[in-house]
């Protein structure tokens, strides 16, 4: 009987034993996903922001590029903008300096002309 009490207690305590390393490693395959759940998760949100942090420079890029091409464009609308000021600067100094040699020459043109003859 004490042999019977005995093997029927170890077969119980086995039996607890048994199921408590089995639950712990269950408990710790659970730990291990959820780690792994984990990693891939952070992973993801880390290539999700280093994408976002990528397109924020594109745009910045962008942004910076479209206000060179938007003062250039500027700059170059001002230099035409100035040469035809220029132009038209110049031509009516043209027109009036034509009109004086003009008046100079059709004033003094007679005298030009004798002073011609006397050389």
């Amino acid at each position: 009987m004490r042999v019977y009490c005995y093997t029927l207690c170890y077969v119980v305590h086995y039996t607890v034993y048994s199921t408590r390393v089995t639950l712990y490693s269950a408990l710790c395959t659970m730990y291990a996903l959820y780690n792994i759940h984990y990693t891939v998760y952070s992973t993801r949100v880390t290539l999700y922001s280093a994408l976002c942090t990528m397109y924020a420079l594109y745009n910045i890029h962008y942004t910076v590029y479209s206000t060179r091409v938007t003062l250039y464009s500027a700059l170059c609308t001002m230099y035409a903008l100035y040469n035809i000021h220029y132009t038209s600067i110049q031509y009516k100094m043209f027109n009036v300096n034509l009109q004086k040699s003009l008046r100079y020459l059709t004033r003094y043109g007679i005298i030009l002309g004798e002073v011609e003859l006397w050389t």
